[in-house]
């Protein structure tokens, strides 16, 4: 099921290039979060960089719970089977919400006002220039950190799932405040791409999957009654 969702946002992204920008200024709420944006070329590649780096984190975070996070009394390549085919599935989703919202709004992002030509901006001339809203880092930032959480709730909970679970939400705000920071989004761009990312990485699995993953009964010698592993 990821595998058609994910193919319709790969047409959107390939085979839809805006070439102008819905929208191109900032909302009152944008404004107030300005003096988050780096004041120099260096400081908002730095940014960027660093936001790219962790959404690699972000994006590996569920993928290492649930093949080592293994739930007692239930067997393990199951649980994780199980889980793996719901993050797909939740990732897939997100991308496409992400490529449909930004190829359809079609708006501007923040260093759009510098691409007048009188300063040489490399990302003057990258296709996603009027693709701002929504922030796709931090929709796939928080469809990890909140398939993170998902896990706990269709696996059962614990300190450490619980641990994992803030500490995976605070790693997602940070990669949006960072592209803030790298002037790639505005404020709402981010809170946008939280939103779906939240929809995507725990709503639908929530949803989708069951509460709690049951155990695997398998058959044993006759005369016994089956055995959960």
């Amino acid at each position: 099921m990821a595998a058609p969702i994910l193919g319709v946002a790969l047409a959107v992204e390939l085979l839809h290039e805006p070439t102008e920008a819905f929208y191109t200024s900032a909302g009152p709420v944008d404004q107030g979060f300005e003096p988050w944006v780096m004041d120099t070329s260096r400081g908002r590649l730095r940014a960027a960089r660093a936001s790219d780096a962790l959404l690699m984190v972000a994006l590996a975070a569920p993928v290492a719970d649930a093949i080592f996070a293994a739930r007692p009394g239930a067997s393990r390549s199951r649980d994780t089977y199980r889980l793996l085919t719901g993050d797909a599935l939740a990732f897939a989703t997100q991308a496409a919400l992400v490529t449909v919202t930004k190829s359809a709004l079609r708006r501007a992002r923040p260093y759009n006002h510098r691409c007048d030509g009188t300063v040489d901006v490399e990302d003057c001339g990258s296709r996603s220039r009027y693709r701002g809203f929504v922030s796709g880092h931090t929709a796939a930032a928080f469809t990890g950190a909140s398939l993170v959480c998902a896990h706990q709730r269709l696996r059962g909970r614990s300190a450490l799932g619980t641990l994992e679970c803030v500490a995976s939400l605070a790693l997602a705000s940070v990669v949006g405040a960072l592209r803030i920071a790298a002037e790639k989004h505005y404020f709402a761009d981010v809170v946008g791409g939280a939103v779906v990312g939240f929809l995507s990485g725990f709503v639908m699995p929530v949803v989708v999957y069951p509460r709690a993953l049951p155990p695997v009964e398998r058959p044993v010698a006759e005369g016994d009654g089956p055995r959960a592993f």
